[in-house]
């Protein structure tokens, strides 16, 4: 692992000592809340064309990270950086949208649905007009 030493003038600024910086991949990215974190934070959710071999220690592009993903073979998310095993699918194009495939066991739609009250009882109650 290539390690780098952030300059930040004599001594520090404020007598803070120099931050040690490597090139390893935070897993928080840009959320990441530890002011002092030495790894790389990605501010994008596209894949560096150079993976783990990027040596640029401020490169704005996701690094694959050296953990397993938590979802394994079921991840879904195409931008996911964690290691995976074999047989991963990932969305590839096909679009998110949810579409009623009326296998829920027989119960309407929201379209199908029924008014609290039936047309035929529907009783408009207007103003007396004074003329």
């Amino acid at each position: 692992m290539l390690k780098l030493l952030n300059y930040s003038g004599a001594g520090g600024e404020g007598g803070q000592p120099q931050i040690e910086k490597t090139l390893e991949q935070c897993k928080f990215g840009a959320n990441c809340t530890n002011r002092r974190c030495p790894k790389r934070h990605a501010t994008s959710n596209v894949m560096c064309r150079d993976g783990a071999n990027c040596t640029r220690i401020d490169c704005y592009f996701m690094h694959p990270l050296d953990q397993d993903c938590r979802f394994g073979v079921n991840c879904r998310n195409p931008h996911c950086a964690f290691k995976h095993p074999e047989g991963r699918e990932t969305n590839s194009g096909k679009s998110m949208v949810w579409v009623n495939d009326k296998s829920n066991g027989g119960a309407p739609t929201t379209s199908e649905r029924q008014f609290a009250v039936p047309e035929d009882q529907i009783m408009e109650h207007t103003p007396l007009q004074n003329a």
